[in-house]
């Protein structure tokens, strides 16, 4: 049963003004001279719970970035010792700019479908980056299988998926409105959800699950001061982070690490 006309008029008017907020920033880190490219703040400030996949990498590693964006995570990677990262993502226009921000001879860009067998051989990876990739597909299950034929033994996958249970999520669905992180995204878990993904592809859960951020309809408001000051808005992402630690049934979504056996 949906709420009354007003209430649902105002869940409307918060999630509508919080996403504008949010692509005004993406544009604004540009127009500021922040970035050459229209990015996400997140990507410009060096928080360690955003890159925390950084600590997996050993020098040497060869490493798949799979629905890599801007390849800014692998970039991350690279710098941190990696032999090589293949970054693989299927938008033309999300490897433009990849071409401008992930520079190095250690990088490698590839177009590549993850919901078709991937092209590279078995056991090609020593590690995988699964960053807010599998939601968007239809069957991440399969894709999941596939990504693990990549892996080598005893090799690692990151892995950050949202969470389909934050308070603000629910209230959304009672009103009958948008309710996931993304129009595009096709599944969000709960923690037992993500864990039976990961098993079911035979991976072994080595550590999580380990909140990301708090979700709260100031998200976009956040986002937005980024777009102008990057120093206070690694104030609002701390703040944001504490509070998913202290409250991590609200986290936006959930981070694990996975070993291949």
């Amino acid at each position: 049963m949906f709420p009354n006309p007003l209430t649902r008029a105002l869940l409307r008017a918060v999630q509508l003004s919080s996403n504008l907020a949010t692509l005004a920033a993406c544009r604004l880190v540009r127009w500021t001279g922040k970035s050459r490219e229209a990015l996400h703040p997140k990507h410009l400030v060096a928080e360690p719970a955003v890159s925390w996949y950084v600590d997996l990498v050993q020098r040497g590693d060869c490493i798949l970035d799979l629905g890599a964006g801007t390849a800014i995570h692998g970039a991350r990677c690279a710098e941190a010792g990696a032999r090589l990262v293949v970054a693989a993502e299927l938008s033309e226009r999300n490897l433009a700019k990849a071409r401008g921000l992930a520079r190095g001879e250690n990088v490698r860009l590839v177009r590549c479908d993850a919901t078709r067998p991937l092209p590279f051989r078995d056991a090609a990876f020593t590690g995988v980056l699964l960053l807010d990739i599998l939601e968007h597909l239809a069957d991440p299950e399969a894709a999941l299988r596939e990504v693990v034929r990549t892996l080598r033994s005893g090799g690692w996958v990151a892995v950050a998926l949202p969470n389909s249970q934050t308070t603000w999520k629910q209230r959304y669905r009672r009103a009958g409105l948008p309710w996931r992180s993304d129009r595009d995204h096709k599944h969000e878990y709960t923690w037992p959800q993500i864990a039976a993904l990961l098993e079911r592809a035979g991976l072994r859960i080595q550590s999580g699950p380990t909140p990301i951020i708090f979700d709260t309809p100031l998200a976009g408001w956040i986002d937005l001061i980024g777009g102008l000051s990057l120093q206070l808005y690694r104030r609002g992402i701390a703040w944001r982070i504490r509070r998913a630690v202290e409250h991590p049934q609200e986290s936006t979504g959930f981070r694990c690490v996975a070993t291949k056996s």
